[in-house]
Formats: C-alpha cells, sequence, structure tokens
C-alpha cells in the first residue's frame, strides 16, 4: 500500500456491538473512492473486548489498523489519530453508527475549494432532552466565541491537514475544533447528514455532563482563538 490520500480516523471506548460492522461499512465506502486510505481506530482504553474482535476482522488487512491507548477521552485519542494519520485528507467519524460512513463521499467532494467539510445532523436521533441541551450550549458557545458552527457535535467531517493544528489538545476541545478552525480563517462548508438511532450499546456522556463540557470550554477555546489573532499582528 503507498502513501494514503485519506485517512479515516474511528476513536472508540466500549463499542463492540458496532466495530466490525464500522470496519466492513468503511471499507466498502473507501474502496469505492478508487484512491489510496488508511482506517484508524483509536481504542481509547476500552475493555470490553472490542478490540480484539476488531483486530480479528481486519486481520492482515494493509489499509487498516488499531491503535491502543490508555482511556484518555476522546479529543485526546482524536489528537493521536492526527499525529499517526499519513493521509492529506483527513476524516473523523464517530464508531457508535449513529454517523453512516456512507455519507463520507458526499463530503470530499464538497471539498473542493474549501479546507473543512462539516456535517450537520438532519432529523437528529437522540432523546429530545439531549437535543435542547445542546442547542442550548450552540448558542452559547457562537455568542461568545462569534462562529457561525451549526451541528458542534457532529463528528463526521472531512478537512485539509493543515486544518487539524487548530484541534488544542486538551480533554473536551474536540467540540471547539471546528469553531477555532474557522476563526482561523480556514474556509469552511457545512451539509445536511443522516443520522441513525443509537442500536447498540449507550452514550458514554450524560446530559449534565454533555452541558457542562460544552460550556466550560469555551474560555480555553476563546484564549487559543484570541492568541492566534496576536500572533497574526
Amino acid at each position: 500500500m503507498g502513501t494514503p490520500l485519506y485517512s479515516v480516523i474511528c476513536p472508540f471506548y466500549n463499542e463492540k456491538l458496532c466495530l466490525v460492522e464500522l470496519y466492513s461499512r468503511l471499507t466498502k465506502v473507501m474502496r469505492g473512492l478508487g484512491s489510496p486510505y488508511e482506517i484508524l481506530f483509536i481504542n481509547n482504553g476500552s475493555d470490553d473486548g472490542g478490540d480484539a474482535l476488531l483486530k480479528v476482522a481486519i486481520g492482515k488487512d494493509p489499509s487498516a489498523s488499531v491503535v491502543d491507548m490508555l482511556r484518555r477521552g476522546k479529543t485526546t485519542a482524536t489528537y493521536r489519530g492526527l499525529q499517526v494519520a499519513g493521509g492529506d485528507i483527513l476524516i473523523t467519524i464517530d464508531s457508535d453508527l449513529q454517523n453512516p460512513p456512507e455519507e463520507i463521499p458526499k463530503l470530499i467532494y464538497l471539498l473542493g475549494d474549501y479546507d473543512m467539510v462539516l456535517g450537520i445532523r438532519r432529523d437528529r436521533k437522540d432523546p429530545f432532552v439531549k437535543k435542547v441541551v445542546g442547542s442550548i450550549a450552540n448558542r452559547i458557545r457562537r455568542m461568545l466565541l462569534g462562529d457561525h458552527i451549526i451541528d458542534i457535535g457532529c463528528s463526521l467531517r472531512v478537512f485539509r491537514r493543515a486544518v487539524s493544528g487548530s484541534l488544542v489538545p486538551r480533554e473536551g476541545m474536540l467540540r471547539f475544533f471546528p469553531a477555532i478552525a474557522e476563526r482561523q480563517g480556514f474556509r469552511i462548508i457545512q451539509v445536511p447528514v443522516e443520522h441513525n438511532r443509537r442500536i447498540y450499546g449507550i452514550s458514554k456522556y450524560g446530559i449534565l455532563g454533555r452541558l457542562w463540557e460544552s460550556i466550560a470550554g469555551i474560555p480555553s477555546a476563546l484564549r487559543t482563538i484570541r492568541s492566534n489573532e496576536r500572533h497574526k499582528i
């Protein structure tokens, strides 16, 4: 396998029932693009045995691998994936199958003259309270950071390598990644994508914990944006 054009980064923590299906569907999608690719599953300290099943499913596939790490959170796992990725075009996706891998080609097609393509979860299949909390957090963030990101919680993203430097390697900052990138001047386009109900496993975030993380990270994001703006002067 040559140098990949695309690197798909899939952080996971205790998603045993999703991983093999995700690998199969991602492989079909990426092969259909006709360019070299790699799929990086970042094991964020799982203890349900899913990582072992996934390694068996991958077998000797040179395009897929599992990167094991201690549990440090989703931001750290994603950042680790960006560090080891070899592609010029980076793709992130959750491992719970709520983001359909089949939407990836649409986002890649739209990359064109943009630096980053973000998914907007259409007809979001989450509990009502969860959607209300997300809406409140989005409004507060947009007001304070001055960004225009519609769905900061959608992990389905396609972006060029240069944008990866906007991800602050501090837990909880993954959701602010697109907002920081936009404020740094990267060209961003947003597009509706399908969103599935969670069939397997449970969410790793409680309602109050999700709201707190969405708000608590705003000062760090704002400091990052202001620091970058000062360095441009």
